[in-house]
């Protein structure tokens, strides 16, 4: 039997080994697409609501991915909004969902949120939040806010450290 050059043998049983290891890392994949990551956030949110207010009612919400704290996975940023059990005059709740691979867990359930305006480098693997809550007496004076994830991000917004940016 003539021996085929190695090249030759090695090409087919690599392709082999090639598609073996991605039929097995897709099966094994568990990690969220983006279409269930706004379902599931969605999902978190309206449960969250339903708990608040202790009925089956939904209620508008704002859903916002990015990779807050840079792990190479999308995070969810969810804000309720015009739901008087989970809204104050000073604003809505916002929850911070963070993508841990196979399903979100809620790391920040932060109240009187008017708006979540951005982020700036924080002192840990989370970012400092920059948003906004409309004054306590329900005035249209807003206050930006930065809240610094220390263990988790702050209750309330207006707990945060009132800042120009």
């Amino acid at each position: 039997m003539p021996l085929m050059p190695p090249r030759q043998v090695f090409q087919p049983r690599l392709l082999l080994l090639l598609g073996l290891g991605l039929l097995i890392a897709l099966s094994g994949c568990k990690e969220l697409e983006e279409t269930a990551i706004i379902d599931r956030a969605h999902e978190i949110a309206m449960r969250y609501v339903r708990a608040q207010k202790g009925s089956s009612s939904s209620a508008p919400i704002s859903i916002s991915l990015q990779d807050l704290n840079q792990d190479g996975r999308v995070d969810a940023i969810v804000r309720i909004q015009n739901e008087r059990a989970v809204c104050t005059a000073q604003g809505c709740t916002m929850l911070v969902l963070e993508n841990r691979g196979s399903d979100l867990r809620p790391i920040g359930i932060i109240r009187n949120v008017h708006a979540h305006i951005g982020q700036r480098p924080g002192t840990t693997d989370w970012p400092t939040l920059l948003v906004t809550s409309k004054d306590a007496n329900g005035d249209q004076a807003v206050q930006v806010y930065a809240l610094e994830f220390e263990k988790g991000y702050p209750a309330d917004a207006t707990t945060g450290e009132p800042t120009s940016r």
